[in-house]
């Protein structure tokens, strides 16, 4: 290994690892006494260089409390992977300055689990012309989203949640066309989600739920033909959903609850076959509960509760062979129960209609059940013939 580099990396290792005597124990960490945690590569100069780091992981090190993000990771040039986790916990650092010099190399950047990673995300970062993984959750960070991250043409998951970013989502990230994974969840985003997040065709997972995110849902979402997992959640969306999500044929997760869209439900889920789990509680949503919901042979969890629904349950819904957890509670509900001893069997205490006082259920010759009746239906009034 070049000098310089083996200097550089020595630096790195002292402003992180618990190791005390680091230079002693590994003197020459791409050869004869290898560290876990640190990957080489001999490359066409016929040296060995740095190509990974991994820290805060088992079977790699564990960090000092006091670590920090020493500037000397800089010079590796050859760099290809950053993983950092659970690792600043007490001494404040930032991401370091500069770190687009690594730009000819870095493909994955995580820092995860650092409370003490605090500052901005460097607007550079969108000059890491290979990087593929761009993982910043559960740090420290704040200030706005640079709208930069949208040069980056070949990243394909970008996790920055559970942070305390501000601002709006850069419109810039409907840009990227690689991109499958954004996660912006439980930060302080605000504004509108914009359109044009619809046009990152590769979208599979997208997430800003815990946000404090205003407007109507885009009708673009409805582009993402290949999205699979869509969170919404705890926002302060309002208004219809659009009809464009029928287009989603594919989306297996569609979490939403928890948005004051005080409004009907829509009546398109007949189209959505792959749905596995939709959450629309705790949103103001009024009128009836749709019958096309009962269309749904994947769907596993539905979660309606909190809301002003009311009218009758559809008979429909009894058709969920692959349902086991169902909430209704906190409604308007009234009329009988359409549900079979079969269907209330195998739910039993994930069928949850509490709250409904007007609801009714009659259970041919299941008197040996009224117990367990009483608890699931409390609020409602039960009745066995």
């Amino acid at each position: 290994m070049d000098p310089n580099e083996l200097e550089s990396l020595f630096r790195v290792m002292e402003a992180l690892t618990m190791e005390i005597e680091w230079r002693r124990h590994y003197p020459h960490p791409c050869s004869s006494t290898p560290w876990p945690g640190i990957h080489c590569e001999q490359q066409d100069d016929g040296l060995s260089h740095v190509t990974r780091i991994d820290f805060g992981s088992l079977p790699n090190s564990t960090c000092k409390r006091n670590a920090t993000m020493d500037p000397s990771l800089l010079q590796l040039k050859s760099l290809r992977g950053l993983f950092i986790l659970n690792c600043f916990v007490d001494s404040k650092t930032t991401i370091v300055p500069g770190i687009s010099k690594l730009a000819s190399s870095l493909q994955m950047l995580s820092l995860r689990g650092n409370p003490s990673l605090v500052g901005e995300i460097p607007s550079e970062i969108g000059r890491l012309s290979k990087l593929e993984v761009l993982s910043l959750s559960q740090n420290g960070l704040s200030g706005q989203i640079p709208k930069e991250l949208g040069d980056l043409a070949k990243v394909e998951h970008i996790d920055l949640s559970y942070n305390a970013l501000s601002g709006a989502i850069p419109g810039e990230l409907g840009a990227i066309k690689s991109l499958s994974i954004l996660d912006l969840n439980g930060n302080l985003l605000s504004g509108h989600i914009p359109s044009s997040i619809g046009e990152a065709s590769q979208l599979q997972k997208m997430d800003l739920s815990g946000n404090r995110l205003t407007g109507r849902i885009p009708s673009s979402l409805g582009s993402l033909a290949g999205l699979k997992f869509l969170a919404l959640s705890d926002n302060e969306l309002t208004g219809e959903l659009p009809q464009s999500l029928a287009n989603l044929v594919g989306i297996e997760y569609l979490i939403l609850h928890g948005n004051p869209m005080r409004v009907e439900l829509p009546d398109f889920w007949s189209k959505l076959t792959n749905l596995s789990e939709l959450s629309l509680s705790s949103s103001g949503y009024f009128g009836s509960i749709p019958a096309s919901l009962g269309d749904l042979i994947y769907l596993s969890e539905l979660s309606l509760e909190d809301n002003l629904l009311n009218g009758s349950i559809p008979s429909s819904i009894a058709r969920l062979s692959n349902i086991y957890h169902l909430n209704l509670s906190n409604n308007l509900l009234s009329g009988p129960v359409p549900f079979q001893r079969d269907f209330l069997y195998r739910l039993g205490e994930n069928l949850d209609l509490r709250g409904n006082v007007d609801l009714c259920l009659t259970v041919d010759r299941i008197v040996v059940q009224a117990e367990i009746l009483a608890a699931l239906f409390a609020g409602a009034s039960t009745s066995f013939a």
